[in-house]
């Protein structure tokens, strides 16, 4: 599960302060737009302010600036309230300096201990960015990752050590597309779409993408879909975001390292809401392929990111079916690691060194025929074998078998499943109501 986040503190309220006017400006644009009516408009930012205990007075003056476009008669604006929906002071000597932090408080306190998805690659409560050309696999690779964090299961050979609830927001790939990889994912897993719990997407209306806007004075500022984006994350509270891709979901100039910055903050607030990590998609530029960086835009991205990866083809591949995972930034790890994947049928990327799924079938089709072999052998003898744990439990009997043929526990107790989920095997219930016992049989027996 996520952490917890304790409640903002006194000393950051400007925070919400600023936030609150944020979201404001979003509604009033909405307003102007012909997309919200006015009512509703102040309605939510009443809610909004309050749930804050910002003043009625304040609240009032913000909704007259962004939606009727006019201060109130009395002169006041929002600017003329301090954080707290006060009145600022008119004489700088009243204005009260910051709360800092004395490190010294912390002495004798164990520093709390950094959290990761994966360890070295995907930091929990940070944004981070993925990097790929077009066609190299950004969104196939996210979908692994994804699904390897609801089920909190190895994921291409990384192991996962925090794993819950995902969410994909995919303004580039349609509902249909993620319904084709995903059930390649997880059938590769042996596992069911139903399987996936706390797993949501969202592929927004194609004029509903951006998540922030800019304004004149260069602020950029969020949009509903940014809004009801953050509303969903307080619910679900996921563990890791995915935004598939940067450029269609924030707006302003990929190069301007002052909107680029504030961008990479969104994607900070909305790790920041319940702890998740926020994975970020962006293609590389040309530049990026050239200097071998995988970046693209600013330089601002990689920096103000705490984390990013560059999924790149390898070169004089001639099936093109080889990709490089590297990581180019680790603030919290090493950077530099490389990690080699390979694509194979039919949608996948698979560690080099993994079997095929052509040759895993065939080794998974031995295991099976070890397993049916061993319980027809029990039967024959007039033994009995069980589904569960304990003296009976058919895997563990089968294993020191010669029909098992070197078969380990483990691999029985998968093919079991498998034979279960095939319809080969079947469980019934045999003996007296006071003495009735769970046995395993062949199907066709």
């Amino acid at each position: 599960m996520a952490p917890q986040i304790d409640p903002l503190p006194k000393s950051k309220r400007q925070t919400q302060f600023e936030e609150f006017e944020g979201r404001a400006e979003a509604f009033g644009s909405l307003v102007r737009d012909g997309r919200l009516s006015a009512a509703s408009a102040s309605k939510m930012i009443w809610e909004d302010g309050r749930a804050r205990d910002f003043s009625d007075e304040y609240i009032a003056a913000v909704i007259d600036n962004v939606i009727e476009g006019e201060p109130r008669t009395n002169g006041a604006d929002a600017q003329s309230f301090d954080d707290y929906g006060a009145r600022r002071p008119d004489d700088a000597a009243d204005i009260e300096p910051l709360e800092t932090i004395d490190p010294a408080d912390w002495d004798g306190q164990k520093p709390p201990e950094r959290q990761w998805i994966i360890r070295n690659m995907i930091p929990l409560g940070e944004a981070g960015l993925l990097n790929g050309h077009g066609g190299a696999g950004k969104t196939l690779l996210g979908c692994q990752i994804a699904v390897g964090v609801n089920m909190q299961t190895d994921c291409l050979g990384f192991a996962v050590e925090h794993g819950g609830p995902v969410l994909l927001y995919s303004p580039e790939e349609r509902e249909e597309e993620l319904h084709r990889r995903l059930v390649v994912i997880v059938e590769s897993r042996g596992k069911r779409l139903g399987d996936l719990k706390g797993f949501r997407i969202y592929c927004p209306p194609p004029t509903e993408t951006m998540l922030t806007t800019v304004g004149r004075d260069g602020l950029v500022k969020p949009t509903m879909t940014m809004l009801r984006l953050e509303k969903t994350i307080e619910t679900l509270r996921p563990v890791l975001v995915t935004i598939d891709h940067i450029s269609i979901a924030f707006g302003g100039s990929e190069i301007d390292r002052s909107i680029v910055g504030q961008n990479v903050g969104f994607m900070k607030r909305m790790a920041g809401l319940c702890g998740s990590a926020v994975l970020g998609f962006q293609h590389v530029s040309y530049a990026g392929l050239n200097s071998d960086e995988g970046s693209s835009g600013s330089t601002q991205w990689h920096n103000a990111a705490r984390a990013r990866m560059w999924l790149r083809s390898v070169k004089d591949d001639e099936a093109s079916e080889l990709r490089e995972l590297v990581i180019k930034k680790q603030n919290y790890g090493k950077d530099g690691q490389r990690h080699l994947l390979r694509w194979q049928k039919p949608g996948l990327f698979v560690p080099v060194g993994t079997p095929s799924l052509v040759e895993r079938a065939s080794e998974e089709a031995k295991v099976d025929s070890a397993y049916l072999d061993c319980l027809r052998a029990v039967e024959t003898q007039g033994r009995r074998v069980g589904p569960y744990t304990g003296r009976s439990y058919a895997p563990a009997i089968f294993e020191s078998m010669p029909q098992a043929r070197g078969c380990k526990a483990r691999v029985l107790a998968a093919a079991q499943e498998r034979l279960f989920a095939s319809g080969k095997i079947e469980v019934t219930t045999i003996g007296p109501k006071s003495r009735q016992v769970t046995i395993i049989k062949r199907k066709e027996a």
